[in-house]
């Protein structure tokens, strides 16, 4: 039989064939809704009363790819499997099925996950049977059409921008001053729900793992790409002396909990801490110097110089601390402050016979409380004996000459004291 003739005996049967409801077949599709990369795409045309069928021509599944629907693949006589679609089944899909009402009659199409394409294979599907019945009418079935869902999790975020509050352009910094504020975006796809949006966590150095932020996010509306949305998310952070190294996570997917989004993107960010330099000098000199022991009665200018933060206001604190004192106080004196930048501040001070040793602490940042500053110097001063002598008196002399009297004082009140604290419990010959 020809071509040719073997149409005009189908054109026949079919015109015999009378319309029947679409309850003898019926299509389903597992799952209905599709993970793409994690479910296979399946289809399937089954037959829900074989027992009353005498026989079947063929089950058809069809797709509606353009408008109109084609057919994708059919079983028919002896099991055949029929392949209308060839770029499905040069793709790799793959077809199962019978026609045998003594068994169960069914047609099952699957498109493996690994080559399931969207939104190309998403499309409508419907199913289509033929056959006689037990009293050898022909009869056809057609089910109502199905579409297939899908859910597509997100695997793409760009790296983070960072942006000072303030400004235009994006930085390439990742190290700021105390008190900065910075604005971080995540862009990147959301899965295939619109509401979708991005997660923020961070985490500081001395936290043992990632915390959801309270700061709110400003999200951009949704953008379809394709069979994801793409949307960008930015948060406005005030870095803190706490922030010595904080690393921040953004995601989408699942997150319920830090970490657990299927596109992941972090960020470090560091504070820079101030630094501060001390200076000495006694008052109405021109030059600094390096002593740190001076006579009771001299007036001292003590200068720290350095960083302050990012806030032009913040200056410099003091504090001290005098010889049996348990802790820093404020100093009372008023320091002169220069300009903001590199701030210098200088405090006067009067040495004391209460100054035997005292320590000067100079600090900027968080200078609430003595000490709690995120740059600190210190400096210690201690004084001789009386005003204007030393503390270690030294043998007088005249015109560079020590008569033998003088020698056995200084023997006495230095070298046997030395000698007995040391040498008294062992062997020595003097």
């Amino acid at each position: 039989m020809n071509n040719m003739t073997y149409s005009l005996v189908w054109s026949a049967l079919l015109s015999l064939i009378s319309q029947a409801s679409s309850q003898n077949v019926q299509i389903q599709a597992i799952p209905q809704t599709v993970t793409l990369r994690e479910n296979d795409l399946v289809v399937l045309c089954s037959i829900t009363n074989p027992s009353q069928l005498a026989s079947l021509f063929f089950i058809q599944l069809s797709k509606n790819a353009s408008g109109n629907f084609t057919t994708v693949v059919s079983v028919a006589s002896g099991n055949k499997l029929l392949w209308a679609d060839s770029t499905l089944y040069n793709r790799g899909a793959i077809a199962s099925g019978s026609i045998s009402t003594k068994s169960t009659p069914q047609l099952r199409f699957t498109i493996l996950k690994d080559i399931v394409r969207c939104p190309d294979d998403f499309k409508l599907y419907k199913c289509k049977m033929s056959g006689f019945d037990l009293q050898s009418n022909a009869f056809e079935s057609e089910t109502m059409p199905i579409t297939i869902t899908y859910n597509i999790k997100p695997n793409v975020i760009e790296m983070p921008r960072v942006r000072i509050l303030g400004e235009t352009n994006d930085t390439p910094n990742r190290q700021f001053s105390i008190g900065t504020v910075i604005e971080i975006t995540c862009e990147g796809q959301i899965g295939s729900d619109p509401s979708n949006t991005i997660g923020w966590c961070a985490k500081r150095a001395s936290e043992l793992s990632f915390i959801t932020l309270a700061n709110t996010p400003i999200h951009s509306d949704a953008t379809p790409l394709g069979c994801q949305y793409t949307r960008s998310s930015t948060i406005t952070y005030n870095l803190t002396n706490y922030d010595t190294f904080t690393r921040f996570l953004c995601e989408s997917g699942d997150t319920g909990t830090c970490g657990t989004g299927t596109a992941i993107q972090y960020v470090n960010i560091t504070i820079v801490r101030p630094t501060l330099i001390v200076k000495v000098r006694i008052m109405n000199d021109h030059n600094d110097t390096t002593k740190r022991q001076f006579p009771v009665g001299t007036v001292l200018q003590i200068t720290c110089q350095g960083q302050i933060g990012s806030d032009p206001n913040k200056t410099i604190g003091w504090c001290i601390q005098k010889k049996n004192e348990p802790s820093f106080t404020r100093l009372s004196q008023t320091p002169l402050h220069s300009d903001a930048g590199n701030q210098s501040s200088t405090i006067t001070y009067n040495l004391t016979s209460e100054d035997i040793f005292t320590r000067f602490l100079c600090e900027s940042g968080d200078t609430g409380l003595c000490g709690t500053g995120t740059a600190i110097q210190y400096v210690n001063i201690s004084t001789t004996g009386t005003e204007g002598s030393s503390t270690t008196s030294a043998p007088s002399t005249d015109d560079g000459n020590m008569d033998s009297e003088k020698y056995i004082n200084v023997l006495d009140e230095s070298l046997w004291r030395v000698i007995a604290k040391y040498f008294t419990d062992k062997p020595y010959m003097f």
